[in-house]
């Protein structure tokens, strides 16, 4: 009788840990750099999906999924300057596309808002505006030779986007050209929070990401 409750203690005490562990969630709180959120494009998209770190002064994402990174309290207003540089890493196998977001509101809620600004490996650009679910196009994939391009015989390309919020307009630049300009009257979504934006299956490094001027 006392081998038997001895024995049984014994196993208790080596399951028991093993038994915790399956019962625990995933340990998500050392996947993002302190100070740091993302919202996934869909709901069902799990943390273990993605690589978000912060290592010598550069923010490294490998996506699979797309998402929506911030800072909450860099929130942008009046006149601003919104950049960062950006360094694909890899080619992808579809041209997915990577770079800004600013006048963010609401951004874990169903009502969500913000004004995005991207480029892809193949040399073009996109502004767009999101709202809830839907997105509308401001201006469409166009080509241009401010763009860094990547192709089979290229290593990591870097490309260095620009929002530009003045008192007159708003401008758009890559790599120090201006690409697009548009009145204040033409587009919403010009003062919340600012982050990053990194579509599906992408490694990315991300330096120098920062908002000057107008900040709340």
């Amino acid at each position: 009788m006392r081998l038997f409750t001895f024995l049984t203690t014994i196993m208790c005490f080596v399951l028991l840990p093993f038994v915790g562990i399956s019962q625990q969630p995933a340990d998500t709180s050392e996947t993002i750099p302190q100070g740091w959120e993302l919202r996934f494009d869909e709901p069902s998209s799990t943390m273990e999906e993605i690589t978000f770190s912060n290592k010598e002064n550069a923010l490294h994402i490998k996506s699979g999924p797309a998402a929506i990174y911030y800072k909450p309290e860099m929130m942008a207003s009046g006149t601003y300057s919104l950049s960062g540089t950006f360094t694909q890493l890899e080619k992808g196998k579809y041209p997915e596309a990577y770079g800004l977001f600013t006048g963010g509101k609401n951004l874990q809620e169903e009502n969500q808002q913000y004004l995005y600004f991207l480029v892809r490996q193949d040399g073009k650009y996109l502004i767009k505006r999101r709202t809830g679910a839907e997105t509308e196009t401001i201006v469409d994939w166009t080509e241009s030779e401010a763009v860094q391009p990547m192709d089979d015989d290229t290593g990591p390309t870097e490309n260095r986007l620009e929002i530009e919020k003045e008192e007159s307009g708003i401008a758009f630049l890559i790599n120090g050209q201006e690409v697009e300009r548009m009145g204040l009257s033409e587009l919403s979504y010009l003062e919340g929070m600012v982050g990053l934006r990194v579509n599906h299956n992408l490694n990315v490094e991300v330096e120098q990401f920062e908002l000057s001027g107008g900040m709340e």
